[in-house]
């Protein structure tokens, strides 16, 4: 499974990639910015996505939204458990940071076995 990492946070995307590598999986990216996150959405192709909601001066939601149309599921990673989502995002895991290797290896496998299914 190929794992599209976003997240601002240098030492947070570190700890995600070494996380999910663990898991057995390979991960795309980091990658830092929305216009670099929506490319290797459009060149990669990953199975599923952890986007970090606030990426400095914007969020997440377009990344998220490009997924969706594509059908790839996706958590978003965040330090804001309050933060809100647009209402067609709604439906997707929210990791609180700092997020625990259960957590990311449990949404890991979810999406594994939704991809095994389709």
């Amino acid at each position: 499974m190929r794992v599209l990492v976003v997240e601002d946070d240098f030492l947070n995307a570190m700890a995600m990639k070494q996380t999910l590598e663990s898991c057995g999986v390979i991960v795309v990216g980091p990658v830092a910015a929305e216009g670099e996150a929506l490319a290797m959405v459009a060149r990669e192709g990953p199975d599923a996505a952890f986007l970090d909601i606030n990426l400095g001066s914007t969020t997440s939601f377009g990344i998220a939204t490009a997924l969706g149309e594509r059908g790839v599921p996706f958590a978003f990673v965040t330090g804001y458990a309050d933060k809100p989502v647009p209402a067609h995002l709604q439906h997707a895991p929210r990791l609180i940071k700092p997020v625990k290797h259960h957590e990311l290896k449990a949404v890991i496998e979810s999406f594994a076995a939704g991809i095994a299914g389709t």
